[in-house]
């Protein structure tokens, strides 16, 4: 087996008695003393070898993801490894100036240019990418936004590269793999895919056609798309019930924060109630929903029965109310559209309610400005003694449509 050497730019690169690399040793020309370690003389130039990070931005094939990494690029000075040689107006000068080259999205795909690491880039043809970057761009119509087109672009890579990048030395690729994009605290249902290897699964004979190595780990070239949009970016939209700093504005009503501990069908393990005023009140709140997508949802809430909070109610009175959503058209204009028909759920279960399905026509993903409200209204009328006003809003739910899929 060869030893591997560390290099002056810190790659690794795998010597034996007989060649570094592809390089052959010169013969009797192998540990040659010299005064300050050993020489070995080489019949060939060593074959440079790019990191995932500098393959991407460099092979022609893969400029068409590398092209959206290299915007990023920018190259500042290394104080410590620069030779200071004075102040001039206050600024330091330096006789011998180290820059280094940096990028704010290094993190953000797992530091793919370290290499120390051993990643799996899956790499897909430019032929297999462009229609499912053409796919992703309707979903990320940022209408009359400042720079919608700049903030479209930066969107649809990100998410559809977010789950090409895995590290080796974080895992066991039997079972599963997740990738760089993974977080334990956040959405940990998503970035994970099991059994990579058996046939269908994400690294098999399915997807990757062959690899190359890289220095710090393995280009793995796409034969296919492997990802469904709903795995990547499509995902649904949930705001909790008791996320106090979604409300915009409540009336006739108190709002009661509850906690339901460690109920796992209660999302959050919390809720909030909505009391009404007074028995006759029909009360009103308003929600604000970000991060939705220029695309089709089922628009739904979820309401849980009495028992969440009392396991010895007897109150199951269905609830019932009508909903209102505000939205922004593609020339800004805020739009409102009132759901004509009452919903109401089963007050024996945990039941998301659905109150209609509609299609936004710009997308307010990861903006501070939310643009999205929901507002939903009891709606019980004095005779109608059979339902209640006292509600138990565990979140609200927007589900991406199979409506938009037919």
């Amino acid at each position: 087996m060869p030893d591997n050497v560390l290099l002056l730019n810190d790659k690794q690169t795998p010597i034996t008695s007989e060649r570094i690399k592809n390089a052959s040793i010169v013969a009797n020309a192998f540990n040659l003393p010299a005064k300050n370690g050993l020489l070995h003389v080489i019949d060939d130039d060593v074959r440079y070898s790019y990191n995932v990070y500098e393959g991407i931005t460099t092979i022609t094939d893969y400029l068409h993801l590398g092209k959206y990494l290299k915007s990023f690029e920018k190259q500042e000075l290394d104080e410590e490894r620069s030779v200071q040689s004075g102040l001039v107006d206050g600024q330091k000068v330096y006789s011998d100036s180290v820059m280094v080259l940096s990028n704010i999205l290094y993190r953000t795909f797992g530091l793919i240019n370290n290499e120390d690491s051993n990643y799996i880039a899956l790499i897909p043809s430019k032929e297999i990418w462009e229609p499912v970057y053409q796919e992703a761009l309707k979903y990320f119509n940022f209408g009359s936004e400042n720079k919608a087109d700049s903030i479209q672009n930066y969107w649809v890579n990100r998410l559809l590269m977010q789950d090409l990048f895995y590290n080796r030395n974080l895992q066991h690729l039997n079972d599963s793999i997740f990738s760089t994009s993974y977080s334990k605290y956040s959405n940990p249902e998503y970035h994970v895919y099991y059994k990579p290897l058996l046939p269908g699964g994400l690294l098999s004979s399915t997807y990757v056609r062959d690899s190359l190595e890289s220095s710090n780990g393995v280009f793995y070239n796409l034969k296919a798309w492997p990802f469904q949009k709903e795995q990547i970016y499509f995902w649904p939209v949930k705001v909790e019930g008791e996320s106090q700093f979604r409300i915009l504005e409540n009336t006739d009503c108190t709002l009661e924060y509850r906690s339901a501990g460690n109920a796992d069908s209660i999302s959050g393990q919390a809720y909030m109630r909505i009391n009404p005023r007074t028995s006759s009140s029909n009360w009103t709140v308003t929600y604000e929903v970000p991060n939705t997508l220029s695309g089709t949802y089922d628009i739904c809430a979820v309401c849980l029965p009495k028992t969440v909070y009392n396991t010895a109610s007897r109150d199951f009175k269905p609830n019932k109310f009508t909903a209102t959503l505000f939205y922004m058209d593609e020339q800004g204009e805020m739009q409102e559209l009132a759901f004509e028909d009452a919903v109401s759920n089963n007050p024996y279960v945990v039941d998301t309610v659905k109150i209609g399905t509609f299609s936004f026509p710009v997308c307010n993903y990861a903006q501070t400005n939310v643009n999205v409200r929901l507002r939903l209204e009891c709606s019980i009328t004095r005779r109608e003694t059979s339902y209640s006003r006292d509600t138990y809003l565990d979140c609200i739910y927007l589900k991406p449509s199979k409506e938009e899929e037919e």
